[in-house]
């Protein structure tokens, strides 16, 4: 390719971006400002190099422009997890109140958390769906403009479904795979796993391979190895390396689990699986109460957990103190985060 050929190929690229191009996959710039331009990935928000750096723009605009200063700590922790955000901070002071630096840091805890994901895709273990991006990111701006931070909120189990269908699994039964997110669903529709190959040694010790094979997520009578040792629901990984179903109610709990609606009272010789309590059931802790319940430790009470749903933007803090604040007409956001 003649040299001469190189700087037009590089305007041609550059067309429909307000800024030069950066350095993709470096959490520690900021992405260029571009215009949404089909034909040219580089310059698509929702694109697999910049949507993580969008994302963060979402999340810093909401924190900067709608909470006030004693609410940006309170958003940022439910954000990034108290671990993260002590991280964030040490990597960027400034990242509460300073535009870039809140970018920055946001988007580096955005690549920790999607570096799975990342690699599966250089190593073409996983596909990127760029329809489930743009769904995502118009969460994301939603919620920034309408200082909604239940549309931001980045955890598993609270974001809309879109953004965690970015990125897709392309690993088929017994194929080669590195992290479980590469594994397809098994043909019944069933979790598969990505198993790590394991093998002893002479003294006792444990070899482990860095990759493993994909499979069903293993049923009762199955094996279930080192090192993950999972089962599918009802069932626990014995000593044998078999999964063995748990014990029921009654059943003695000295050396196995209890099913999930039962559990192990201790109390009794030899222990045995009890049914948990139910609501206003007395209880010593909360392992005693159904899910959804927690132990009142003053009361012996099994009563109901008190949580917010960070889906639901009826949030009591960052509302706007800047005439932003329009999340109270908005409808309640569907689980499937996608935009009417």
């Amino acid at each position: 390719m003649p040299r001469s050929w190189l700087p037009i190929a590089a305007v041609m690229l550059l067309i429909g971006c307000k800024e030069p191009p950066f350095e993709h996959r470096d959490g520690g710039v900021d992405v260029p400002d571009c215009e949404l331009e089909p034909a040219a990935s580089l310059c698509d928000e929702a694109s697999q190099d910049n949507v993580l750096f969008s994302y963060a723009k979402s999340v810093c605009t909401l924190m900067l422009d709608c909470c006030t200063s004693s609410e940006r700590g309170r958003v940022a922790l439910q954000m990034l997890t108290e671990q993260g955000l002590a991280l964030a901070l040490l990597k960027e002071p400034a990242l509460l109140e300073d535009p870039r630096a809140c970018r920055r840091a946001v988007t580096l805890s955005l690549f920790a958390k999607y570096q799975a994901n990342i690699e599966g895709l250089d190593a073409h273990r996983q596909t990127f769906d760029l329809d489930q991006a743009r769904t995502c990111l118009g969460w994301l701006k939603a919620g920034a403009e309408a200082c909604a931070p239940g549309l931001i909120l980045f955890d598993d189990a609270h974001q809309p479904e879109s953004c965690g269908k970015m990125f897709s699994p392309s690993v088929s039964a017994v194929e080669q795979c590195f992290d479980d997110s590469d594994c397809v669903d098994a043909p019944d529709g069933g979790t598969s796993v990505c198993e790590s190959r394991t093998a002893f040694f002479s003294d006792g010790g444990i070899r482990i391979a860095v990759d493993g094979r994909c499979r069903p997520m293993p049923s009762i009578g199955e094996s279930c190895p080192l090192p993950q040792s999972r089962c599918e629901a009802g069932a626990f990984c014995a000593f044998s390396q078999t999964c063995q179903p748990k014990v029921q109610p009654g059943g003695i709990c000295a050396a196995a689990p209890c099913d999930d609606v039962t559990y192990c009272e201790t109390a009794q010789s030899p222990p045995r699986c009890v049914l948990r309590r139910s609501f206003y059931g007395p209880c010593a802790s909360s392992n005693e109460c159904f899910e959804g319940l927690a132990c009142d430790l003053e009361l012996h009470l099994c009563l109901p957990v008190l949580s917010v749903n960070p889906l639901d933007v009826q949030f009591d803090f960052c509302l706007g103190d800047q005439g932003h604040a329009r999340a109270r007409d908005l409808p309640f956001v569907p689980k499937d985060g996608g935009l009417n």
